[in-house]
């Protein structure tokens, strides 16, 4: 889990879900499916990630996935 506290900056106080990151860069691209586009995003180390969430209710995860790279959902 990240927060503010060690550096992960726009996911406010402790975030309790599991979290994947993806980091890239332009010409990178990453497609998957079960994840909901909160709209919203975080920056650490000078990057910033778009924010999901699982669409799973009993899963509590998250993918921040780095905003140079594609990002396409696939709708199941």
């Amino acid at each position: 889990q990240f927060n503010d506290g060690n550096g992960w900056t726009g996911l406010g106080a402790s975030v309790q879900r599991h979290q994947l990151v993806i980091d890239g860069d332009a010409g990178d691209s990453v497609t998957s499916s079960g994840w909901t586009d909160t709209g919203g995003t975080v920056s650490y180390g000078g990057q910033t990630y778009a924010v999901y969430n699982s669409t799973a209710a009993s899963t509590l995860a998250q993918l921040l996935v780095d905003v140079d790279i594609t990002y396409t959902a696939v709708v199941m």
